[in-house]
């Protein structure tokens, strides 16, 4: 996980530099941190809270060439049992599902996509998420 946090440290850093308007803030980094650590343990009871899921959400805006971090803390985070909470809203998660879809088809580099690929496949780790990527499929081929 040290190298997850890191690797989003990073980002992050070049993203201030670069003053993005995605970058985090250093007043919402606890926010950030306090994610990684609930997610990095799936069997952790703890929720995520807003503010936290609200951060990691932001991180989703990044630059293709700043996510595979972004990508991977995802696919921990599909695995957490407050992931299926994003499953559960008007869309089903259709948003952040299609999102993950989206990178596939976009010209990225072949790390992200595998990473993209990985996560795609812990939606099949919950039932409210396997409802979702079910539904968005059949919509997308039917």
């Amino acid at each position: 996980m040290g190298g997850l946090k890191l690797a989003l440290k990073t980002n992050n850093d070049k993203m201030i530099e670069a003053n993005h308007e995605h970058q985090i803030l250093p007043k919402y980094q606890q926010y950030l941190d306090s994610f990684v650590a609930k997610v990095s343990n799936p069997d952790n009871p703890a929720d995520i809270e807003k503010p936290e899921l609200d951060c990691f959400l932001h991180l989703l805006e990044w630059p293709l060439g700043f996510r595979i971090p972004v990508i991977d803390l995802t696919r921990l985070f599909l695995l957490h049992h407050s992931s299926s909470n994003l499953f559960t809203t008007y869309d089903n998660g259709a948003t952040y599902t299609s999102k993950l879809l989206g990178l596939l088809s976009e010209k990225c580099v072949e790390n992200l996509k595998l990473v993209t690929c990985r996560a795609l496949c812990n939606l099949f780790h919950g039932n409210s998420s396997t409802r979702s990527i079910m539904s968005l499929l059949q919509t997308l081929y039917s």
